[in-house]
This record gives structure tokens, sequence and C-alpha cells, in this order.
């Protein structure tokens, strides 16, 4: 059996699935205080199934998903959360991530002891693969990507998929991941991001890089090679000696928040057209940074464009410069739209906020009287 631990702060008994920051007890406790429930949460096991050579394959093809209905691991978490569901009479079962280890006939089996949903954060990246096979057998989805693409809604998606119900849920801000805004100016450093490499970011960010010089700060993992292949890495070594990048190093959360509250301008960049996804997109104004994003027909649902953030077009490196140069030298109005970013997030988009949005979609469905056994 899979840990379990529980903060009981209500009549409503949830079990999730959750990993990385929000597995601290700091932000489970104020999640299950601030919605009133009872909230039982399973311990993380993903990282002792990604070390198993048979399941570690992010093709997450069809074949890869029979193998995980069979998995010694996988078969922990059928019965930790069968076993789980029974005995604690759970009200709600919510999976936090992707949910492509489940069989649809186990989950046939769930929903008829308790309501069912998942919550994934990196659409539309794996979701063909990962979301689309389970969807269905849901009572809920939920998505905290706001477009597939840019003529298209992840919630659509997973609807045309077969799901019965799909909303939009920000990720949103992590006890840890911010501290209360000392001054939104003025501050040492001009422009910051931190991420993790990918492709379609890297020359985004180079061009930038080059441009802004020693005014631009990056932090994040891969971006100096690891785990690449030695022609990648190759490539790599080649294109930062090209756009004069140092190396690049990763930094504690720590770290992230003091960098983030003496930085003026934050970007953000996505790994798809779609979006925004990135808990950049409420990390940086929540430390009062005044936030510049691409993906805008999907961010304009969640912040007032110019005036909470600054958007620009996808992958035009010489849209973002002109516009980061345009508020570092208009210093009133970057700490204006800073601040107001700041207000906003605080206010709509800390983590609790979005359980809170979940439970309201939840709670009100008529099939959640029906779904316990």
């Amino acid at each position: 059996m899979i840990p379990v631990r529980r903060f009981p702060h209500g009549e409503r008994k949830v079990l999730i699935h959750a990993y990385g920051d929000l597995l601290k007890k700091d932000n489970l406790e104020r999640i299950a205080v601030y919605n009133r429930i009872d909230l039982y949460v399973l311990e993380d096991i993903r990282n002792r199934l990604f070390k198993d050579t048979v399941l570690y394959n992010m093709e997450w093809v069809e074949d890869a998903l029979r193998r995980y209905g069979t998995h010694p691991l996988v078969q922990e978490i059928y019965t930790t959360v069968l076993s789980t569901v029974k005995k604690e009479k759970i009200d709600l079962f919510l999976w936090l991530g992707d949910p492509g280890l489940f069989t649809s006939s186990f989950l046939k089996r769930l929903r008829s002891e308790c309501y069912t949903a998942f919550w994934t954060f990196d659409d539309p990246v794996n979701s063909e693969k990962i979301v689309r096979p389970v969807a269905p057998f849901f009572h809920q989805s939920f998505t905290a990507t706001v477009n597939w693409s840019r003529q298209k809604k992840v919630t659509e998606v997973f609807k045309s998929w077969g799901s019965p119900s799909a909303h939009f849920i920000p990720i949103g801000v992590y006890q840890g991941k911010y501290k209360k805004v000392q001054q939104i100016s003025p501050r040492r450093y001009d422009v910051i991001f931190v991420g993790s490499v990918f492709q379609r970011r890297l020359l985004f960010l180079f061009r930038l890089k080059r441009h802004f010089g020693e005014r631009m700060l990056i932090f994040g993992k891969g971006w100096n090679g690891e785990g690449f292949s030695w022609y990648k890495k190759m490539i790599l070594k080649v294109l930062k000696w090209y756009y004069k990048v140092p190396k690049i190093d990763s930094i504690s959360d720590e770290e992230l928040v003091d960098y983030y509250q003496n930085s003026k301008i934050g970007i953000n960049t996505h790994m798809t057209e779609g979006g925004p996804s990135a808990v950049r997109t409420y990390e940086l104004p929540a430390n009062g940074v005044m936030q510049i994003c691409d993906s805008e027909e999907g961010l304009k649902e969640i912040f007032r464009i110019g005036e909470e953030v600054v958007s620009y077009e996808n992958d035009n490196a010489s849209d973002a410069i002109e516009k980061i140069e345009y508020y570092l030298a208009d210093e009133e109005k970057r700490a204006e739209i800073a601040e107001a970013g700041m207000v906003r997030t605080m206010k709509e988009y800390m983590v609790w906020h979005s359980f809170e949005k979940i439970f309201q979609y939840v709670w009100n469905d008529s099939r959640i009287e029906g779904a316990r056994g």
C-alpha cells in the first residue's frame, strides 16, 4: 500500500495524487483549510515508475499504457486508491498530472465508487497520447492550459475526445514560490527568464540574450546539454558561442524568489503555440515582476493585456525586444503594470483558489450524488 497523508478540515472527503511543490505540507494544509475539506494525499511514486526501464518511454503509446495496467507499482496505486475510497467513503478522487497510467477498466470500476477527475498541466505537449485514451472515463477533466492552438481551446479538444465535462483551471502560485513584495521599483536586474531548455524557446531566448547581454539573466535545467546526445551538445555549444550565451545554472526556490523580487521584467515563453500554462504566468506577477508573455489569445482570459501583463507575438524576438526596451525606459508604467498583475494574482491565482474552482465545478455537478457506490 502507498502511504496516504490526511489533512482533516471539513466534511467533504477528497483523495488526490500530487507531486512536486504541491506535496509540501504548507500547500496541502492551506488548500484543505481554505476549501474546508477532509484531504487525503497519495505519496508520489512517479519517480519509482520512471526509473523502471520498461516504463520509461515518453512515447506513451498504447502498448506502454497496456503494460502500465499490469506493472506492480501501478497495481499498488490501484489497490491503494480503491481501498482508501471504500474505507474512507471518499467523495472525489482527483488525479493531478498525466492520467495515462490508468486503464479504462480500472477507471470504470473507480467511478462506480466515487466522483473522478483529473487536472493536467502540460497540454498540449503529450495530451494526444496520455489524455485522449482515458478522457471519457473520468467524470470531469481540468486543464491548466487555455489554448490548444491559436484557434482552439484545450477544453474543446478534451470534449471532442469524449470527456463529459472540461474546464480551464489556472495552475496558480504555490507556497515557497513567492514572498511579500517589498518594492516594485527600483529593482536591480532588467530582464529574467527561469525555465528548462526546450527547442522551441531556445533560439528565441538566445536572440534576446545576445541583445540584452548582461542585462538579462537566464536560469534553468538542461541549458548546458545535460542529458543530450553528443551531437545535440555540440549544436548547443555552437549556438551558445554564436549568441554569446554563457553557462546557465539551475537555481533553488529560494534563489528564484530572490531573483524575481529584484527583477524588473520577466519573460514567459511556452513550448507550443497554445497556452499559457507555465507556472511563470503566475509566479512572475506574484513576485512583483512585470510579465511579458506569448500566447496572447489565451493570456487575455487570465490578465488584462497592457494593464496587468504585456504580450508579444509568438516566437517574435524583435517584438519582444522592442516592448521590453520600451518598458525599461518607462519605469513608472512598468511598475504600474507589475503592481496590477501582482494584486490580481494574489487575489485570484494562488493554488488554493485553483482548487476552490475545481471543487465548485464538482460539488455543483448533479452526478456527485450518484457517484459514490
